[in-house]
């Protein structure tokens, strides 16, 4: 539950007052403080009851009351405010306009017009300015894959409303019942769990947006629209695969060799692949499964920002500034080409071929996969090669990492991640794994085998 403290700075300065002070705690890391326009003598100020005294200065309780009242009221005002507001909205600023509303609430009266965008109005202006727009965590401008992105599930709340006999959707209409008949449409085109959870989140977003800019007083779907995710079976690859992948010598290989794996990913174009292609693709995918990096900041890692046995670069999708050591074979990579990569082909292509390569590296161990797709929970089995992606390495630095002992927040620092919860997606460890772990650091402890024992 939020709490509010009215507060004062004292001074050791005669006669001289000081501004009240506001600190709200919310939880969850919400701790923010600000000034309100009144001030106060110290020694008037009773910090227990965060009030003012009775003194000479306030001859009627009257006036003394009403100055007590206004904080309360205020402090209320703002209390109410946080219940409705979402968490992530909530900063010094947010805290600084709910002041000042209390004070000058003519200032935040709606402007009487009678022009009303409508939900769909909104949905295509934000899309049409998405490319100006800053993602809040990191302040970059929005990719273009997410405006696709974006696109894409505004294609599906246009065909939702003919399915349901409407022109459009109104902010109105945001309810729990739209968000069920909303998720059972989906599921029709027997979409993903994930790629559901994705649209609503799109949904979300906009919502919060028009709210924010006040073309809305609609907040039943802040509760009613639920978050849909489901845990993804990823594979990663461990110490073994990843030398198979580097032992892998193309220096006599053929435009035939190439053309023998095209049927492996259905590519039409696969007759298209350079010899080399395969070179760049697997040193480049074996960099990220020994630094950590996503396919996104490959092109980053260059001589010019590698110095001591470090690599010191910021992160193209949130900004966050990581140093990652060199491993060996990251080393041996990079001298390669004299410290200067080659720029990676495409992430689709990049996909394509490094499936192909751990084909050719013999990387076919079972893997079940399991999916709900239309509401309905799916079981496949592939052979690992199959599953294998550009993501895949990021996931096979923190699994590999984790599983020679290093600690959770060590690697997090590497990887830029977070929170811990967000960082153990990431880690593909089995059961007997983690189970083996504790006996090895058992053994290790009190200096014996535990293996041993029946």
């Amino acid at each position: 539950m939020a709490t509010i403290k009215a507060y004062i700075l004292r001074t050791s300065k005669k006669n001289t007052e000081s501004n009240i002070h506001l600190r709200l705690n919310g939880g969850r890391g919400i701790d923010i403080s600000s000034v309100i326009p009144k001030t106060v003598l110290p020694e008037r100020w009773n910090d227990r009851k965060e009030e003012l005294k009775s003194s000479e200065l306030y001859k009627t309780e009257k006036v003394r009351n009403a100055f007590n009242k206004d904080i309360v009221d205020l402090k209320d005002s703002i209390i109410k405010s946080f219940e409705t507001v979402d968490r992530i909205d909530v900063n010094k600023q947010w805290l600084d306009t709910e002041i000042d509303k209390y004070y000058h609430p003519e200032k935040y009266e709606p402007v009487e017009s009678n022009i009303q965008i409508t939900l769909f109005e909104f949905v295509e202006k934000f899309i049409q300015t998405a490319p100006t727009r800053k993602v809040s965590k990191t302040g970059a401008l929005m990719n273009k894959r997410a405006i696709v992105q974006h696109q894409i599930t505004f294609d599906y709340l246009k065909t939702f409303a003919v399915y349901s006999n409407k022109v459009e959707f109104e902010f109105s209409d945001m309810n729990k019942s739209f968000y069920d008949e909303f998720v059972k449409y989906l599921q029709t085109f027997n979409l993903a769990s994930n790629t559901i959870g994705q649209k609503i989140k799109h949904l979300k977003l906009w919502l919060n947006e028009a709210y924010k800019l006040e073309l809305h007083t609609e907040i039943k779907y802040k509760s009613a629209f639920e978050g849909i995710q489901e845990k993804s079976d990823n594979v990663a690859l461990d110490e073994i695969e990843l030398q198979k992948l580097f032992d892998l010598d193309f220096s006599n290989a053929t435009t035939k060799d190439v053309y023998k794996y095209k049927i492996l990913v259905q590519d039409k174009e696969a007759d298209s692949y350079k010899l080399a292609t395969l070179d760049i693709v697997r040193d480049g995918f074996l960099l990220e499964c020994w630094t950590g990096c996503r396919f996104s900041d490959l092109g980053k890692i260059t001589s010019k920002n590698i110095k001591n046995g470090l690599i010191s670069l910021k992160q193209q999708k949130t900004g966050t500034e990581v140093i990652i050591p060199l491993h060996p074979m990251s080393i041996a990579i990079l001298e390669k080409y004299n410290y200067i990569p080659p720029k990676p082909v495409s992430n689709q292509r990049f996909n394509d071929v490094i499936k192909i390569l751990c084909h050719i590296a013999e990387i076919k161990e079972q893997e079940k996969k399991e999916i709900t797709k239309g509401g309905v929970k799916q079981v496949n089995h592939y052979k690992k090669w199959q599953l294998i992606s550009s993501h895949t390495g990021r996931r096979s630095f923190a699994t590999n990492n984790y599983r020679m002992g290093l600690d959770t927040y060590t690697i997090m620092k590497i990887t830029g991640h977070k929170t811990e919860s967000s960082f153990l997606k990431y880690i593909k460890v089995k059961p007997e794994e983690h189970a083996q772990r504790m006996l090895d650091h058992w053994n290790k402890l009190y200096n014996t085998n535990l293996t041993e024992k029946p």
